[in-house]
């Protein structure tokens, strides 16, 4: 039996505790099966997996990340919502452009890349504006921000480790921090391996709150594998140079999620790479072995 323990990201809805995580670690491990069952992976190897949620959402209310009509309190500074705002564009204009200098010789593919690009205009109007980036952003804001709150979610996520040892993590968006402070934090070799899904470690917003370079933490065993998805706007960029220097390297990996969606944790985990990815990790679960490739 493998302990895999889960992470949500941020904007999730508040429940009390046990409820949140009961919800969430219902609807990922519905997600997963379906997955398995779409790539055609046995999905009885999960009953080799113990899988736990750790649910945070509900220290919003002490933290006062909203007020009593739910509008944001948390103030994030202009400076950082102006950079971010500019990297999201220069990211969009280098989409198009590469959308429009693609060879287009089958036919139907110019159509294609037309709407394509269509998508990623409107993407752009509709993501990259002051709102978006409060909404978005407030609550890794009072996470980086915020000694307390990053203790408070550590310590849940310690007493919800317990005295499990090699276990696998899983961690979306915001919760890419969590499970990568913990890993920092974490002075045993505890952790088997981690996969960060939609992670924005290396979009300008967090680099510069983080201020500390990325590395591989001395807990994780085998490694970090890193999914992402080009056009998941959170995660556009891999974990890897130029963004980072990295010895050694972090296994990025791109996937296709869901093309209205793509930052939703539904099809991260439904992708075909991450199924293969945990169907071998529970295939060789008593041998041991590595097992992505």
């Amino acid at each position: 039996m493998m302990d895999i323990f889960l992470i949500h990201g941020a904007n999730q809805t508040i429940h009390e505790e046990k409820e949140g995580a009961r919800i969430l670690l219902e609807s990922w491990i519905n997600d997963i099966e379906s997955g398995f069952l779409q790539h055609q992976f046995d999905p009885k190897l999960l009953k080799k997996a113990h899988f736990k949620m750790l649910y945070y959402t509900d220290l919003q209310s002490e933290y006062k990340l909203f007020d009593t009509n739910h509008s944001e309190t948390t103030h994030i500074p202009d400076h950082l919502i102006r950079d971010q705002i500019n990297e999201f564009e220069r990211h969009f204009e280098a989409k198009a452009a590469e959308i429009f200098e693609s060879s287009a010789e089958e036919k139907g593919l110019k159509e294609k890349l037309f709407h394509k690009l269509l998508g990623l205009l409107e993407g752009k109007f509709e993501f990259v504006d002051k709102l978006f980036i409060k909404t978005v952003f407030r609550e890794a804001y009072c996470y980086l921000e915020n000694e307390k709150y990053v203790n408070d979610i550590q310590n849940r996520f310690r007493e919800l480790i317990g005295e499990s040892n090699d276990f696998l993590i899983i961690a979306h968006s915001l919760g890419t921090l969590v499970s990568y402070d913990y890993a920092c934090f974490e002075n045993s070799k505890k952790i088997n391996k981690i996969v960060t899904m939609g992670s924005p470690l290396a979009i300008n917003f967090f680099k510069n709150l983080r201020r500390n370079p990325l590395i591989i933490p001395s807990s994780i065993k085998e490694g970090w594998i890193n999914l992402y998805n080009k056009e998941d706007y959170i995660s556009v960029y891999p974990l890897k140079a130029p963004k980072y220097m990295i010895t050694p390297n972090i296994e990025n990996i791109i996937v296709e999620t869901i093309d209205n969606a793509p930052h939703h944790i539904e099809g991260y985990l439904k992708s075909k790479e991450f199924c293969q990815f945990l169907y071998n990790e529970l295939k060789n679960l008593k041998s041991n072995t590595k097992s992505f490739k």
